[in-house]
Order: C-alpha cells, then sequence, then structure tokens
C-alpha cells in the first residue's frame, strides 16, 4: 500500500487499535501519516508504531509515535510492542 492510500483509508471512519508504518512508503511516507494522523480528532488516542530502516527515531517520537522499531534487528518485538500498547490502552480506560 501507499502512503496516499493508507492516509485516505486512515481519513475514514474504520476503527483501529494500532497503526504500524513504514517510513519508507512510496507516496507519503510514514512520518508524513504519523503527522497528519495525530493532527485527526478520531485518531488521536490511535497507538503508532514506526518502523524503519533509516536513522529517523528522533523525529518519530517527536511525531507522535507510541513506539520505534528499527528494521531489521527490532522486528521480532513487533508483536510484543502491539500486545504492550493494546494492553496499556486497555489499562488506561478503565
Amino acid at each position: 500500500m501507499n502512503g496516499s492510500t493508507a492516509l485516505k483509508i486512515l481519513k475514514g471512519d474504520a476503527y483501529y487499535d494500532v497503526l504500524v508504518v513504514d517510513n519508507g512508503l512510496p507516496g507519503l511516507s510514514g512520518m508524513e501519516i504519523i503527522k497528519r494522523v495525530r493532527g485527526m480528532a478520531h485518531r488521536r488516542g490511535m497507538s503508532i508504531i514506526m518502523l524503519s530502516a533509516d536513522t529517523v527515531e528522533r523525529e518519530a517520537w517527536r511525531s507522535g509515535v507510541d513506539d520505534f522499531l528499527l528494521k531489521p534487528e527490532a522486528m521480532d518485538k513487533l508483536s510484543s510492542t502491539i500486545a504492550r500498547l493494546l494492553k496499556e490502552r486497555r489499562g488506561s480506560s478503565e
């Protein structure tokens, strides 16, 4: 999927718990998607994980990610990161 298509989907009303986005998407970059999503009122509470092989971690945190995973080294942490973010969300809503 390219970044423009992803953004179009995220503008819709479908509910998502977590957005996992690669920075290297064609069209809009993952970083640009994060910045735009964080500006959407209905997406502000959605957890976002960025994957990247580039050294953009600092910028990703400033853009509003909930976690950053460096590819390929941290890819084995993706499922545990998603589980942790979902657990944290459930804990904060109780």
